[in-house]
């Protein structure tokens, strides 16, 4: 793989323990410490110009999140070739989250460069050594603990066969700290990657992207089955009531969703829009 050797001996550099962004948030709120007059101006600057693209991929993100369990929670109830339909379409899904997530993390590493140029290279010095830590509000992000069975029995109640429930949830749980702890390794690679700037170039991201992205889809898909797993082995789907609760609970997120993109996610109403018109016109393979 191109760029291999780079990252190999990138990942050797120091961890923050916190995502690059921090620091631009961080010298932002220490910027009469920090920076020179026309510096945090040319930092303002710099941050107003991007504030919209970042908002909007952000927005998006957690957008296409939001449609992406909502449809998790239709997959319990249907069987044969509807089943198996659900499945590919849920992986479409997460490939465009992924891929908007990408998109994401490299306009977050674009504003990272652009502000560090801003910087001296005596402030970059310090910067890299860990001197300006005391100024950042730390933050490794999603610690992505096991929580399959309050994901499923939250909505649904108490099983019906609470001991088949309770041995998969411990088998499940047991799985996850595999899936975890490589996923929490390709995020503290990204923080050693991404806090080495101006020297990594957004093509070396794009390479490391490849584990990254594996293991985060791994991760979701991973409580996907989670929640298809633990539905059928905890509760009767025979009975009415419980399979309204189950399509229930995919209506309860898609109302949930739309309701936090009302409130908390402005710059992401346009994609929820095209993607229920979307729906609309596609039914009934997209509900």
């Amino acid at each position: 793989m191109k760029y291999a050797a780079q990252i190999a001996k990138t990942i050797q550099g120091r961890d923050a323990q916190t995502k690059t962004m921090s620091f631009i948030h961080g010298i932002r709120r220490q910027a009469k410490k920090l920076l020179s007059e026309t510096q945090a101006t040319e930092w303002e600057r710099l941050l107003a110009a991007r504030q919209s693209q970042i908002q909007r991929l952000h927005d998006e993100r957690n957008v296409l999140r939001g449609v992406f369990f909502a449809g998790a929670w239709e997959l319990p109830a249907l069987d044969g070739a509807e089943r198996e339909a659900k499945r590919g379409e849920l992986e479409d899904w997460l490939s465009v989250w992924l891929d908007t997530t990408l998109h994401e993390r490299i306009a977050h590493h674009r504003l990272c460069r652009d502000a560090w140029g801003i910087l001296t290279p005596q402030q970059r010095q310090n910067l890299a050594a860990g001197e300006w830590d005391v100024h950042v509000k730390k933050s490794t992000g999603h610690k992505r603990d096991y929580f399959g069975d309050k994901i499923v029995s939250r909505p649904l109640g108490k099983p019906d066969r609470p001991e088949a429930f309770q041995k998969l949830s411990i088998a499940l749980e047991a799985k996850h700290d595999a899936i975890q702890s490589e996923l929490l390794e390709t995020e503290r690679r990204w923080r050693i990657l991404t806090l080495q700037i101006p020297s990594v170039p957004d093509e070396l991201l794009v390479a490391e992207w490849q584990r990254t992205a594996a293991a985060l889809g791994n991760f979701f898909l991973s409580q996907v089955r989670a929640i298809d797993d633990l539905t059928h082995a905890g509760y009767d789907l025979r009975i009415q009531i419980v399979k309204d609760k189950v399509r229930s609970q995919t209506s309860r997120e898609r109302s949930d969703l739309e309701k936090r993109v009302r409130d908390k996610l402005p710059a992401g109403l346009t994609l929820l829009s095209r993607i229920r018109s979307a729906e609309q016109a596609a039914e009934p393979t997209l509900k």
